[in-house]
């Protein structure tokens, strides 16, 4: 059943079932910049192959590998869900309180892009093509931190 073909197991846990993590490629890009004024700016971009489609195959829906998936299409990227991309970006200042107390000032911008995409999409019959995951929408977040 496996030969040739490309193979990803299932993960699961927090009731999330069905997502075959199989990607061929990742980058990961990350800085700081220290600008005046004691401000720091940070980002995060990350991109992968989104993770493999679970062709269901009703020949074998009674074997005991329904946690795999398996595709005879050899890599050809029609078995992958589309590329993911995130940019995560920050926005912090420091300051001194005290001799030993500091504050931090800080904004955060998760998935800047707004890039939703389909991390999990169900295959089998009567509910083709439902998406079941999306990367959460971009979300901000800002606040104060004391580091004493």
């Amino acid at each position: 059943y496996f030969n040739g073909g490309v193979v990803a197991f299932e993960s699961g846990g927090s009731g999330l079932t069905g997502v075959f993590a199989n990607s061929r490629w990742m980058f990961k890009l990350s800085g700081l910049v220290q600008l005046p004024l004691d401000f720091n700016f940070t980002w995060t971009f990350e991109a992968r192959e989104g993770y493999m489609i679970d062709f269901y195959d009703e020949k074998y829906a009674n074997v005991e590998l329904r946690d795999t998936a398996v595709s005879d299409k050899r890599g050809s990227g029609e078995d992958h869900m589309p590329a993911y991309y995130m940019l995560n970006v920050g926005l912090e200042k420091d300051f001194k309180i005290t001799d030993k107390v500091t504050g931090t000032f800080f904004c955060d911008v998760y998935n800047a892009l707004n890039h939703q995409a389909i991390t999990c999409q169900n295959k089998e019959p009567g509910n083709h093509d439902e998406i079941l995951t999306i990367v959460p929408p971009g979300l901000l977040q800002f606040g104060f931190r004391v580091n004493f």
